[in-house]
């Protein structure tokens, strides 16, 4: 018991921690760098829900000019879940209009850990021949 106890303190301190990185994170999004732009959205992506305050940037980064920044902007959003709804029309243009077909791919399947009608229809597009 003691022990599951230290566990339930250690965990609470790295969302505490994570939590607390949220911003920067966002701000570096916007930075020169195409490598720190990337960076901050998979660190981001690792966070979680927690990040949620970081969605108008993850979802202003899919449109960023390098495909790598896209995508982990994304794969963040869709592991954020149902509390990165604001960034769905965002993830609609860039799963049908982005160049890279991997920024596509990864846009459908965040939309389908957003918003469950969204993930019943990119179900039902794979099944399509």
């Amino acid at each position: 018991r003691e022990n599951e106890r230290e566990k339930r303190k250690m965990r609470t301190r790295k969302i505490e921690a994570a939590r607390a990185a949220v911003p920067a994170l966002a701000k570096a999004l916007g930075d020169a760098n195409a490598d720190v732009r990337e960076d901050a959205a998979w660190a981001l992506g690792e966070i979680g829900p927690e990040a949620k305050d970081a969605v108008p940037a993850l979802a202003r980064a899919l449109g960023d000019a390098n495909a790598d920044v896209r995508e982990d902007a994304a794969i963040a959003l869709g592991k954020i879940g149902p509390a990165a709804r604001a960034a769905v029309q965002a993830l609609m243009k860039a799963r049908f209009g982005d160049e890279d077909a991997e920024v596509r791919c990864v846009a459908a399947i965040a939309l389908g850990r957003i918003v469950p009608a969204a993930k019943a229809k990119t179900e039902r597009d794979r099944k399509v021949p």
